[in-house]
Order: structure tokens, then sequence, then C-alpha cells
């Protein structure tokens, strides 16, 4: 019996491990339009992920998104439940001036 719950125990784990999903930016645009719709924005990235705190790979796209306008990222709030099943959670970076205080 404690074989069959350990066993059982492990293969949830496999399971719900293999289900999270790429971290990835959460941006919209308007068909036809030059703007952004959406959570994601010049001064603010929005980061879809799993987990409760930003991977290591999430703070990689903030930093990439913030360095195309020659700024770093600096995390303000998370959502939950409010991206993708896979990706239920949305990390916010501010965009900010390298020399900006913390």
């Amino acid at each position: 019996m404690r074989r069959l719950c350990v066993t059982g125990l492990l293969a949830l784990t496999v399971l719900t491990g293999g289900c999270a999903g790429q971290p990835y930016v959460d941006t919209r645009r308007e068909a036809g339009r030059s703007i952004n719709i959406g959570p994601s924005n010049e001064e603010t990235v929005a980061i879809c992920h799993a987990g409760v705190t930003a991977p290591p790979e999430a703070v990689k796209l903030a930093e990439s998104e913030c360095a195309k306008t020659g700024r770093v990222p600096h995390y303000e709030e998370r959502t939950r439940f409010t991206c993708a099943l896979k990706t239920p959670t949305r990390s916010y970076f501010r965009c900010v001036p390298k020399d900006a205080p913390k």
C-alpha cells in the first residue's frame, strides 16, 4: 500500500511539473494600429509564467524587453490566475533607467 502511495505521489509530481508552460511576454497589438493594447507597453512589461515567483527565464524576458529602450526591469507586482492555464501568474516589471534607485 505504501509503495502505491509513493508511486502515485511521484507520478502526480511529474505530471503537474510537466504542465508548466514557458514564460512569455503578455502583449497584444490592435490590428492595423501601431499602439499596443493589453498589460504590456513601453513602460511596463507583463510576463506570464508558472509558479508564484518569477523564474529566471521570466526575468530574462523582462530584461530583453526593457533593453529595447535602454532601460532595466524593476519588479512591481504579480497577479495570479490572469494568464493561460499553464502559466497562470502575471508578473509586472517597470522599465526604469539603468542608474535609477530601486
